[in-house]
């Protein structure tokens, strides 16, 4: 197997497209070259073509999971050690140890961030310089989270039935977005494909959705600037969120829903929690 180069790409493996996506969205915002396998196979022929700086590999995968990917790269490695950072969400004691013990060098936890895919690349990937250290600069900071209930409890406690049209709309126009757009901008209509996503954007920073009205600007400059394979890249970064907006947001209905005692919620305002 041909040994890794310093400068080569990033591998990122993951079957899920979406994850595998939003990974090398974060590692390119860092100025470094990355590249896809949707599978352990597909990373064991990209890997013996050559040129690979280091992966980040998914645990579970079908057919050859992240574990006997591993195995198989130090067995088939000649010259070198190539960096490999095993992924999961899984935080269960001694995952790291069995990654580290298949031939891993280090765990990733999802969700990732920009600090974390940063600390990452400064651990393993020394030397490695960005291409644009201005925007490294300014990207190095943790990517909001799904859902900030502060902002949401404070939109329920002023109006709760408001509240609740508020997120009723913003779920909506998300998926207005994800099923619009793409034919929009088959049809070369960006300037419309852009009003749209600025208008879903208008209320989500009131319902707590930072992290989703963060995607949504990538969304409308990637249209603005008439980028369809950028816009293509936000659009799946977009439902990425969306999805993690609403598992967060049924995860903290829950907390509200068994610490609420009457009508009155965890910061005692009164407010019910969501139904």
């Amino acid at each position: 197997m041909n040994q890794p180069l310093r400068a080569g790409p990033i591998l990122v493996v993951d079957d899920n497209s979406i994850n595998a996506t939003l990974i090398s969205h974060l590692i390119s915002r860092h100025g470094r070259t990355v590249e896809l396998a949707s599978s352990g196979r597909d990373a064991l022929r990209r890997i013996a073509s050559g040129g690979i700086r280091g992966t980040l590999m998914d645990l579970r995968m079908p057919d050859m999971d992240g574990f006997d990917t591993a195995r198989a790269i130090r067995a088939g490695e000649r010259s070198g050690r190539m960096p490999i950072i095993a992924v999961s969400a899984d935080a269960r004691q001694g995952l790291r140890e069995k990654a580290v013990a298949a031939g891993m060098d280090d765990l990733l936890l999802k969700p990732v961030s920009v600090a974390t895919i940063a600390s990452m690349i400064s651990r393993h990937f020394p030397g490695d310089e960005p291409t644009s250290t201005v925007e490294t600069a300014e990207d190095i900071h943790e990517v909001p989270s799904p859902l900030d209930a502060s902002s949401l409890r404070r939109a329920l406690h002023a109006n709760p039935a408001a509240a609740g049209r508020l997120l009723g709309d913003c779920i909506a126009g998300l998926s207005e977005v994800r099923d619009s757009v793409p034919a929009l901008i088959a049809g070369g209509s960006f300037l419309e494909a852009q009003r749209l996503a600025h208008r879903v954007r208008t209320h989500l920073t009131e319902a707590g959705a930072l992290e989703l009205d963060e995607v949504l600007q990538e969304l409308a400059d990637a249209l603005r600037s008439g980028d369809r394979l950028r816009s293509g890249r936000a659009l799946r970064l977009i439902e990425a969120a969306r999805s993690r907006f609403c598992s967060a947001l049924a995860t903290q209905d829950a907390v509200w829903s068994s610490r609420v005692d009457g009508n009155v919620s965890p910061d005692g305002t009164g407010t019910p929690p969501l139904t």
